[in-house]
């Protein structure tokens, strides 16, 4: 099973590659098929989100929580 739920600390954030996350939400959002341990981490946060966005996937809850580290104050 593939860990959809990568990145837990801004630093993490800053390491994605952005056009990799594009091409995995776009991915995501037209229903393409569930990424393998083969797709970047990037790829695979983006199709999470992509399927989230699109309704064809309820939001994981953790995904839904609050910013954690990634809060503003």
């Amino acid at each position: 099973m593939v860990d959809l739920n990568l990145v837990k600390t801004a630093n993490e954030f800053k390491s994605l590659n952005e056009g990799e996350i594009l091409n995995g939400y776009l991915d995501g959002f037209y229903g393409g098929p569930k990424p393998g341990c083969d797709s970047s981490e990037s790829y695979r946060g983006g199709w999470a989100d992509g399927r989230t966005d699109s309704g064809l996937e309820p939001a994981a809850e953790t995904r839904c929580s609050d910013a954690g580290p990634f809060a503003m104050s």
